[in-house]
């Protein structure tokens, strides 16, 4: 019966302090970063409004607290937006 208890007991510190390691506090991700909301229509529209308002009140609730940038991006009849988006990263990762 001893046997019994110790072994749980082991058992039980093993699994409490593997566990111990996970409460551990990170970096939060977007900490000291930008995030930008690309506004496909000029300014001082509605939705350049709505997204302004958005990008106003969502930092407070994203951890890290990012700066979030309205970008107006008034698009040609041709392109679409995800040419702009593809465009963009390909010029930040250059």
């Amino acid at each position: 019966m001893t046997n019994k208890f110790w072994s749980f007991a082991v058992t039980g510190v093993i699994a409490f302090l593997s566990l111990v390691g996970l409460g551990q506090a990170q970096e939060p991700y977007y900490q000291d970063k930008t995030i930008r909301i690309l506004v496909g229509s000029s300014a001082g529209g509605t939705f350049d409004a709505y997204s302004r308002m958005i990008a106003r009140h969502i930092g407070k609730h994203i951890p890290g607290n990012p700066k979030l940038i309205v970008e107006n991006v008034c698009l040609e009849p041709e392109e679409s937006s995800r040419r702009i988006v593809s465009t963009r990263r390909s010029n930040l990762t250059d």
